[in-house]
């Protein structure tokens, strides 16, 4: 009996220490630290005159920031999406103020809707 709880004592340090090894050997490391900036653009757009008669011009104007700086010498391309019609009208490069303007002749009668786009690129 003496020699089978000497057993058992000797089996339990046995695992005591094995189970304390694993427990030291097993940890967590850390990498270095890595920032990201995420850039936010913004690109409005806006028309005048709002009303016009047949033939009258409109200038359809757009801003475009990124992070609230304007954004110069960029393409935007302007649309009319009437009636879920997507037809390109044309493009018009930012000026140094992110402004991008485009004049659509108004030939026929109706309300229409239009879109100013602008495609983000990855560097």
């Amino acid at each position: 009996m003496k020699s089978e709880n000497k057993l058992l004592l000797v089996l339990a340090i046995y695992i005591a220490v094995i189970l304390i090894g694993v427990a030291i050997a097993a940890y967590w490391i850390h990498s270095n630290t890595v920032t990201v900036t995420v850039e936010e653009y913004s690109l409005t757009l806006a028309a005048t005159p709002k009303t016009v008669v047949r033939y009258q011009n409109v200038t359809l104007i757009a801003n475009l920031t990124k992070n609230g700086t304007p954004q110069p010498g960029e393409t935007i391309c302007f649309y009319n999406v009437t009636g879920g019609i997507e037809e390109l009208l044309g493009n018009s490069t930012t000026d140094v103020n992110g402004i991008a303007t485009f004049q659509v002749n108004m030939t026929n009668v109706g309300v229409f809707e239009f879109e100013a786009r602008y495609w983000v690129g990855g560097d």
